[in-house]
């Protein structure tokens, strides 16, 4: 069975929702200390591929066709397979936007330097486990400094 066609950019409200969202994970992704710009760290496909919901092989495919069709992103191409639903897209990018508010408020706070959130970014990338978690699993920041934070950001989300 031949894998479907993705999706061309006719349908415009996804794909301004999608690249609105990663804007957002773009505007609020620290610089890295390896000189990539920020939001450079985590790309869509990998934290997919990496939570499970799709196989490397798919994302082989998403890649194979934005290669050839680089107008579109991966999530758009993704989801024009098939391979993902709209939900799973928009509940990885609303994760990885939390965890770089996460990530961003434990550097201004001085619980975390920017060389240990790099070095928990990559973890996460490699794991798909929660940046909090990552950040006391590394013995980087206590629970404490995570509850405090986390408190924080719900109170700056609640005033939204």
């Amino acid at each position: 069975m031949e894998p479907q066609k993705p999706i061309e950019p006719a349908n415009l409200e996804l794909a301004d929702i999608i690249r609105r969202a990663t804007e957002a994970v773009s505007q609020t992704a620290p610089a890295s200390s390896d000189g990539r710009p920020p939001g450079s760290r985590e790309r869509l496909g990998q934290v997919l591929l990496s939570s499970g919901a799709i196989s490397q092989a798919q994302l082989d495919h998403a890649l194979e066709v934005q290669r050839q069709k680089p107008y579109l992103r991966v999530g758009e191409i993704l989801y024009g397979l098939h391979y993902i639903t709209f939900a799973q897209i928009e509940q990885v990018l609303e994760q990885q936007y939390r965890d770089m508010r996460l990530g961003q408020l434990l550097v201004r706070r001085g619980f975390l330097t920017a060389e240990q959130l790099d070095q928990a970014i990559d973890e996460h990338e490699a794991t798909g486990l929660l940046l909090g978690h990552l950040v006391i699993r590394l013995g980087y920041c206590t629970l404490e400094q995570v509850s405090k934070v986390l408190e924080e950001q719900r109170a700056l989300q609640a005033g939204h």
